[in-house]
């Protein structure tokens, strides 16, 4: 049994042989909810780190070691994974144009424009929020950050710290009113009945095998909505983008409860003349997706919410 300590020193040695002429280096990384290990290859005379208020902004290719970690790996192995990091690296050298949009980091007035928002988690993330700017929304938290390419629906941005904050001489003000002017620009949003959805997710086959055992009229009910952006990336934060509940609510003509299924977005329940939402089963819905259906960094919060449509306020259901 190998320990993930000695797999990480053993894979950085290995890169470190296949690389002579660059410097290997292992980061500790605050994802979402999780911290991991990135490990990167830098070249000499690389350009790819920027420095922000003595901080390295590192914009090279970041593979994460938990990733390619199990505690029965062999030494062959964990070669294969050194050689997978190696060949990977070569094809993921970040553009030049995508290298110039990072170094853009260092002047808010050119980088605000590709400055969006992101919904997190405030329990699971408090270590990484006393490090970067955020304001609290209900049980999460709005995080800012710059996008530096859309690909394949992969959104590749860098998350705004504490120290860019500073650098930029900008207060958390300032980045919430440009995000919010940004981020429905940039990432449109999309409503999508589960009909709809299921049928752009899964192949005419799966989508039978769905239908047979929920039956059609689960499927084809239109008092649930999944709200996400065009990219079905970071699309939990549309709940953010002005009117948008409102509009809904109106589309409706009832009161909304609202799950957040993932980072990436949420669901809307009508409560109709017909058919009434079981607040217990959303939770246990909730619970069981986030348990058994995501990865931990795709989780946003096991909450169940309601939209008073007269009052237009949002709240957390107790």
């Amino acid at each position: 049994m190998i320990s993930f300590d000695e797999f990480s020193r053993s894979v950085k040695e290995q890169l470190e042989i296949m690389n002579p002429e660059a410097e290997v280096v292992i980061r500790k990384v605050n994802k979402n909810n999780v911290q991991k290990s990135a490990i990167s290859i830098i070249d000499k005379g690389d350009n790819s780190v920027v420095s922000v208020d003595g901080t390295e902004v590192v914009a090279t290719p970041a593979f994460y070691l938990e990733e390619l970690y199990s505690d029965d790996m062999s030494s062959e192995d964990i070669t294969l994974a050194a050689i997978c990091i190696h060949n990977n690296n070569k094809e993921s050298k970040i553009s030049t144009a995508e290298l110039e949009l990072v170094k853009l980091i260092k002047e808010f007035d050119r980088a605000k424009e590709l400055l969006v928002f992101q919904l997190i988690n405030t329990e699971k993330n408090k270590e990484l929020l006393k490090k970067i700017p955020h304001r609290p929304f209900l049980d999460m938290s709005i995080v800012y950050r710059m996008v530096v390419s859309i690909e394949d629906n992969q959104i590749a941005s860098i998350l705004i710290t504490n120290d860019v904050l500073k650098e930029w001489g900008v207060t958390e003000a300032d980045l919430w009113k440009t995000a919010e002017e940004n981020t429905p620009k940039l990432h449109p949003a999309v409503c999508t009945g589960m009909n709809q959805l299921l049928e752009m997710l899964l192949d005419e086959g799966e989508f039978k095998k769905v239908v047979k055992i929920v039956g059609d009229t689960a499927i084809e009910d239109d008092s649930m909505i999944v709200v996400s952006n065009i990219y079905h990336n970071m699309g939990a934060a549309v709940i953010l983008y002005k009117d948008i509940l409102e509009s809904i609510y109106k589309m409706t003509k009832h009161d909304l409860y609202i799950i957040m299924n993932s980072v990436n977005e949420f669901i809307v329940f009508s409560n109709g003349d017909k058919k009434k939402v079981d607040i217990e089963d959303l939770r246990t819905m909730t619970k069981i997706i986030n348990s058994t259906m995501l990865s931990e960094e795709e989780v946003l919060s096991d909450e169940v919410y309601h939209y008073d449509g007269e009052t237009k306020e949002l709240t957390v259901v107790k």
